[in-house]
């Protein structure tokens, strides 16, 4: 009805792009030109697998870290060995503050099956730093071409796609 109004999240307006974060020392190990971030829980509903597969369809230019920690952490690891990514991929463990990650990445990545409302994707707007997600529920409502790209495919090439895109 029109009484009811829907409120999202609250995030600080002010851009943090002039401040300056030391770079975390995984990040500076990578020696990408593009240095890809996800940041969340390591369970099945975030999808780390499909963005792990995808990133064996980008060149070396392309590295990825994975802020955050949970039970598919073993299998994600496997996936990192088997594709031959462990020089690309870092998975860093939960992290308190994620400032320094999102001010020192190029590109956000959210690979989720499903989302409430993705504070972090916010956070990367925050940082000035475009964001690549796949297609839940309201990433319409956050992700336009000016802050980023909606990958409608779930597949590893069309994430990959949508990455190389979003970095040119």
């Amino acid at each position: 009805p029109e009484n009811i109004k829907q409120i999202y999240n609250p995030v600080g307006t002010e851009r943090l792009e002039s401040q300056k974060f030391e770079k975390p020392k995984e990040i500076q190990a990578l020696k990408s030109k593009y240095v890809l971030l996800s940041i969340g829980r390591i369970e099945l509903q975030k999808d780390y697998a499909l963005l792990i597969k995808g990133m064996a369809h980008l060149d070396d230019n392309y590295g990825l870290i994975i802020v955050g920690d949970g039970s598919e952490r073993p299998e994600l690891e496997r996936l990192i060995d088997e594709k031959k990514l462990r020089q690309k991929v870092k998975l860093v463990g939960r992290k308190d503050d994620v400032l320094p990650w999102l001010m020192n990445a190029t590109m956000f990545i959210l690979p989720s099956v499903y989302e409430g409302f993705p504070n972090v994707v916010l956070e990367a707007f925050q940082c000035g730093v475009p964001v690549v997600t796949t297609n839940f529920e309201c990433a319409k409502e956050l992700v336009t071409e000016d802050n980023g790209m909606i990958c409608e495919s779930r597949s590893p090439e069309a994430l990959a796609r949508c990455i190389k895109i979003v970095s040119e």
